[in-house]
């Protein structure tokens, strides 16, 4: 609908109101005597919409686009600011639509601004009591199933919310949820497991934060998602009786000692039926599931929750109940009502028949309804045991994605000695035998450990999880298949690294000989498992035969369209490192200037271009400590070993290298008894740091040996 004409005169009458332009909102909240603070650049704040202890909500519009947005200030302080980054941080990795969305972000000294999608809707408990009784049930189970899909997104990415309640998700007028408030998110890769800030508040709110929170007795053997699992728990009661679990428990406006006693003792809620009688017996059971005291018994993944709610809302046997034949046959009685009567009915029929048949009809259709409950019973069967394994799969690929995360953490040197400590907590879960029986999904923790440990420098446990993850592909594949050419490639780098270089050696031609065997005899093999097998040589001081390789690596990826300038540019380190070891300085510097020229034009390089790129100002080190630069290849290398620190952590197998090429260059000052004794103490240091960490034979062990032998006070 069109807008009228204007009244001839109304425009200039309008602007001198002050409604000749956006100025009138201001006006007004000034009219109301509204205290708004200074609105963001860019934004207009309307009305405040919610305040707490750490900052206020704002109904606010964007100037550019005239939308509605919900801007969150956070007052002033480090903790609050945090907790902006890490709302901020966790909000952008997002991309599902039960998770409000972040739209910008703005910082100050003395505050934080942070702009979201606005949510015209209200808090899910008002929307479930705004309901008609007779779609109640159903529509509250289809929500809480999209809830569950939104906090699974999130868990895959990391992130466990820890503050779920009903006024954290909206829902809006087209009855879709929207989660908010990731401001005490925790992302897997923080060491952080207190449940109180420091001031001593609860990070969580009564009623729906778990037991183990409030006692801090229990350590979870992963980042624990199962908190969310409770308060997703907890919100689903509240929709279904009107009272929170606390509530149920201690009565109405329960204290905080009262939530202490209730979690100390392990007290469950009555079951929701008991205060809503329709409700059908398996949602109790789902739902004291989701609720029980002791973590380990509840759901492992929010996912294994909603795959339960999808079961009590299709009438499908839900797995928190026991997979008796009298639970089966009553959840299939329940669901096939008219089949079941229509049953009913021909078996009266075949009784009759078989009374005046006599005894021989009785026997025959006793024998015939023995084979029918048998199929039916092996099909019911053989459901669940696809549905138990699918749930074990999910659960693995969840398990496998958290891994995967903890692999990028970059927080400080105590959050990589957390995640160490995590990854270990992962590998004796696997090694438990808990996956035993199930090839595919082991094969799957098995690759994301072997890749894990090793990008965190966890070598021996890095060996032994990948020694078995080639066993699985192997009979699972056969020996002579791709995937065991790829393990056994990769396998290479592990025992490289870690000094064992005949089994390095081995894998690497290994790898080659499948790949040849597969492709045919006249074959050459893939660039990439001759330039692990250089790496291998190198390893063994035959830089000339190493050389040789990458120079055939390199003239492979400049014929593909696929390969990256980050993989060009490792080709060409590779080939000044060797060059750099055989003196040839002057074409070393070349190649080694060309690799970084590359890796500095990549727009936003990942970790593995960072890292490259460390190692190429290294090697640019190590040549100007030959050209005599001696000042400028310690400057250089002193930047290496901080920044590949920082990227990391100190007890990186990776530092082993940098630390005792920076030792070198020291002793490369003629005449400097300070440089040498800084040397020397850097080599003992290092030595210490990594003794159990790599073999003695690797490389840079035997190197700092023999340097701290020739340059030892006579």
């Amino acid at each position: 609908m069109k807008p009228s004409a204007p009244i001839s005169g109304f425009e200039d009458l309008s602007s001198s109101f002050g409604f000749g332009d956006e100025s009138w909102e201001s006006h007004l909240s000034s009219a109301l005597h509204v205290r708004l603070p200074d609105a963001p650049p860019g934004y207009i704040l309307i009305e405040k919409t919610g305040e707490g202890g750490q900052g206020a909500v704002y109904k606010a519009r964007q100037n550019t686009t005239g939308r509605f947005v919900a801007a969150k200030r956070l007052h002033g302080g480090s903790s609050t600011f945090e907790r902006f980054e890490r709302e901020l941080h966790a909000l952008s990795t997002f991309s599902h639509r039960a998770i409000v969305s972040v739209v910008a972000a703005e910082r100050s000294p003395d505050q934080r601004w942070l702009i979201l999608d606005w949510i015209d809707g209200i808090p899910v408990d008002a929307w479930a009591q705004s309901l008609p009784p007779a779609e109640s049930l159903g529509a509250v189970l289809g929500l809480m199933i999209e809830i569950c899909d939104g906090v699974q997104h999130a868990h895959s990415r990391g992130v466990i919310h820890r503050d779920l309640k009903p006024s954290n998700i909206l829902v809006d007028t087209q009855s879709c949820p929207h989660i908010l408030d990731f401001g005490i998110a925790k992302i897997v890769d923080e060491h952080e497991r207190t449940t109180f800030t420091a001031t001593g508040s609860l990070l969580g709110t009564l009623g729906y934060i778990a037991p183990e929170q409030l006692t801090a007795r229990h350590e979870p053997l992963m980042p624990d998602i199962r908190i969310d699992v409770y308060a997703l728990g907890a919100v689903l009661y509240k929709l279904l009786t009107g009272k929170d679990p606390l509530t149920a428990i201690s009565g109405e406006n329960p204290s905080a000692a009262q939530a202490f006693a209730a979690a100390s003792d392990h007290r469950s809620p009555d079951r929701p039926s008991s205060l809503t009688s329709s409700l059908p017996r398996d949602l109790d059971v789902v739902v004291l599931k989701a609720l029980h005291p002791d973590p380990d018994l509840r759901y492992a993944t929010v996912d294994a929750l909603r795959t339960d709610l999808q079961n009590v809302l299709e009438k499908r046997p839900v797995a928190a109940q026991p997979p008796t034949i009298r639970y089966l046959a009553r959840t299939f009685v329940r669901r096939q009502r008219i089949a079941v009567s229509i049953a009913a009915i021909a078996l009266l029929l075949i009784l009759s028949l078989t009374i005046f048949l006599g005894a021989l009809s009785y026997r025959l259709s006793r024998q015939s309804k023995e084979l029918v409950d048998a199929a039916q019973e092996s099909r019911k069967q053989q459901q669940i045991a696809l549905d138990l394994a699918d749930q074990r799969k999910k659960t693995a690929e969840s398990l496998a994605a958290m891994v995967r995360t903890l692999a990028g953490t970059d927080t400080g040197e105590s959050a990589f000695d957390a995640v160490d400590a995590k990854l270990l907590d992962a590998v004796s879960l696997v090694e438990s035998g808990a996956l035993s029986g199930d090839i595919d999904t082991e094969i799957l923790l098995r690759a994301t450990l072997r890749s894990t440990l090793f990008s965190r420098g966890m070598l021996r446990e890095a060996v032994r999880q990948g020694e078995r993850y080639i066993e699985l592909l192997t009979s699972r594949y056969g020996p002579q298949s791709r995937e065991v050419a790829a393990a056994l490639n990769n396998h290479t780098l592990v025992c490289q690294h870690m000094g064992d270089y005949p089994a390095a050696e081995r894998a690497a031609r290994r790898a080659i000989e499948i790949d040849v065997a597969l492709k045919g005899p006249d074959a050459t093999p893939a660039s990439a498992y001759l330039s692990n097998l250089a790496s291998v040589l190198h390893g063994q001081g035959k830089f000339h035969e190493a050389e040789l390789l990458y120079r055939q690596r390199l003239a492979d990826l400049l014929t593909r369209a696929d390969a990256t300038t980050e993989v060009i540019a490792r080709a060409k380190r590779n080939i000044g490192a060797e060059l750099v070891e055989q003196n040839v300085l002057e074409e070393a510097e070349q190649f080694t200037l060309g690799a970084m020229q590359d890796l500095m034009s990549i727009p936003k390089p990942p970790a593995s271009a960072e890292d490259s790129l460390l190692r190429v100002r290294r090697n640019l080190a190590l040549i100007r400590v030959r050209q005599d630069r001696v000042e400028e290849a310690e400057s250089l290398q002193r930047d290496v070993v901080t920044s590949m620190a920082t990227l990391k952590g100190s007890r990186h197998s990776d530092l082993l290298q940098e630390r005792v090429h920076l030792a070198s260059i020291l002793f490369a000052h003629k005449n400097n008894p300070a440089k040498r004794t800084e040397a020397l103490a850097l080599l003992n240091e290092t030595e210490k740091l990594f003794a159990e960490r790599v073999l003695p034979t690797s490389e840079f062990f035997v190197k700092l040996r023999q340097l701290r032998q020739d340059n030892q006070t006579p």
